[in-house]
């Protein structure tokens, strides 16, 4: 029997910010999904503990985005599916997404990598079917964070996220030139308190988010 896993949008692993610009999008009459993508993110809470791992769907829709009944992600081998009730709905630079994030399999399970198809189900009853695909590293699910960022292939994109005194996030993206110590950071950013390095390859297809260090 498939194993189900319900997901409420009301869970953020992490912020919409590090998944978005992927792709472009123009409006037609119907609904219809221009891509998908899948996910791998590893979060590090320090150097010796393995990482915290999840995997995150979105899909880029070529319309406005209604309000969306459900999206259901099942794996390649179907034995398990995880149905997320009122999903992401978000738009970013005249592209409209749809997804999901935090996903994990049950007991502790290794995320698999391969296919995974995604039905998605809007508010007027119309459904739409991709297939997605994850693929990382082995090692990257073992390794301490200080080895994570040489296990990276391809075009890589580093970030820096800053967060307050009470782990907010205040800031995300490039590391300003200017920023070669804690003070400078602060200096631009009096509110912050912690940093974060964020790594991601070619199309967010794996994040990794560094250990939160204090300033």
């Amino acid at each position: 029997m498939r194993k189900g896993v319900n997901v409420s949008a009301g869970i953020k692993f992490l912020p919409l910010l590090f998944l978005i610009g992927l792709f472009s999008s123009c409006d037609f009459a119907d609904p219809e999904i221009l891509e998908g993508t899948a996910s791998l993110v590893v979060d590090y809470e320090n150097e010796q503990d393995k990482p915290y791992a999840t995997f995150s769907v979105f899909l880029q829709m070529n319309n406005e985005l209604q309000r969306t009944d459900i999206v259901e992600v099942k794996d390649s081998e179907g034995k398990y599916s995880w149905n997320v009730v009122s999903p992401e709905l978000f738009s970013s630079d005249g592209k409209k997404w749809v997804g999901c994030t935090h996903l994990v399999y049950p007991d502790g399970e290794k995320i698999k990598k391969g296919r995974y198809s995604v039905l998605y189900t809007d508010a007027a009853d119309n459904q739409l079917a991709a297939e997605v695909e994850l693929d990382y590293p082995d090692s990257l699910l073992t390794c301490r964070s200080s080895e994570a960022r040489n296990l990276l292939t391809g075009k890589v994109t580093e970030n820096i996220a800053l967060y307050d005194k009470d782990k907010v996030m205040i800031f995300y993206g490039k590391k300003k030139t200017n920023w070669r110590s804690g003070s400078d950071i602060t200096n631009s950013y009096k509110d912050c308190v912690y940093r974060r390095m964020c790594y991601s390859t070619d199309k967010n297809k794996i994040i990794c988010l560094m250990p939160l260090e204090q300033l």
